[in-house]
């Protein structure tokens, strides 16, 4: 072999190095992060709650992914979707409907996973459960009536007479299903309007001895931290029981409560995020109820109203008892 020949074979070798060294470095290399952004508008437990279940779920695909965080209540909205804009991020995940409302109104073609929101339908989020009609899919907060009509059978089962209060602008949809699953399950609800919270003492009054229980829903005409102490306090005086959507209710005097477990929502929200990911359609994706609910019974007002709950569920440790 002639030296000319013995130097093609050596600039072949080092090019055979070269392109494996090219290659491994290639694939050796991460691939680019994908960018979730994260909006909340309060700093409420139950939305760090939410959050800690949806990066829980979404790292088990074991993507490479980049957290981004807006908080509406430290940050002008402004800035916000400015800086949101720039960062093009593969996905918004938001907490509570303040932050979804200003992303649906502002961002229409990035996809958007909601969570903690009560009514998607009734503020004009999506235009059906099925689907949505844009970018947006998520978890509502609301837990239906036939999950809270069964739970309160199973509790009080002489109750046939619900009582609520509502405004029709605002919860006119709760309201509608309320009475159809109640019919379906032999129950009456008996309903009061208002328009404002200073009705909220005369439609109070105005269910006598008419109903057996009382169902507070979210309606923010009707309920306020400060109107919600008044109707519990009116609701023990008279040995109603309530209904409540909250732990601090059973606490503050409901018998008992249904609510969401805001963690596993998060989860929920987080397995919603993988399929976005991996292609599907964030309108093709319908919108999902809490999966996971709590109870929570108060023993001691039970005991006032002389309601005598069942052993079984009494030893059940799914429930959270207060005395």
């Amino acid at each position: 072999m002639n030296i000319v020949e013995t130097m093609k074979v050596m600039i072949k070798n080092k090019m055979k190095v070269i392109l494996f060294l090219v290659f491994s470095l290639f694939w050796a290399m991460p691939l680019s992060a994908l960018t979730i952004v994260v909006v909340r508008d309060q700093e409420f437990n139950a939305y760090g709650q939410a959050y800690a279940g949806f990066k829980q779920e979404i790292k088990k695909s074991k993507k490479q992914l980049r957290f981004v965080f807006y908080n509406l209540k430290k940050q002008h909205s402004e800035g916000v979707i400015g800086d949101i804009i720039l960062k093009e991020p593969e996905l918004i995940f938001t907490l509570g409907a303040k932050a979804t409302r200003l992303i649906k109104k502002r961002i229409t073609k990035i996809p958007v996973i909601f969570c903690l929101v009560l009514d998607p339908i009734g503020d004009g989020f999506v235009k059906s459960r099925i689907s949505s009609g844009n970018n947006l899919t998520g978890i509502c907060l609301y837990i239906p009536a036939s999950t809270q009509f069964l739970a309160l059978k199973q509790i009080i089962p002489f109750a046939k007479r619900i009582g609520v209060i509502y405004n029709p602008l605002k919860t006119g949809s709760t309201i509608k299903e309320g009475k159809k699953v109640a019919k379906n399950l032999g129950l009456q609800l008996v309903t009061r309007i208002v328009n404002f919270q200073k009705e909220v003492p005369k439609a109070l009054k105005s269910f006598k001895n008419n109903i057996d229980v009382l169902w507070i829903i979210v309606d923010t005409t009707v309920y306020t931290s400060r109107s919600i102490s008044f109707v519990l306090e009116t609701a023990l005086k008279n040995k109603i029981p309530v209904l409540g959507f909250s732990v601090n209710m059973v606490k503050a005097g409901a018998l008992l409560s249904l609510y969401a477990d805001y963690k596993d929502m998060g989860r929920q929200a987080g397995e919603i995020a993988v399929r976005i990911l991996d292609g599907e359609k964030s309108k093709e994706i319908p919108i999902s109820f809490p999966r996971k609910i709590n109870m929570s019974i108060n023993l001691k007002v039970a005991e006032l109203m002389e309601i005598d709950i069942q052993e079984e569920t009494i030893e059940n440790k799914e429930i959270k008892f207060f005395k």
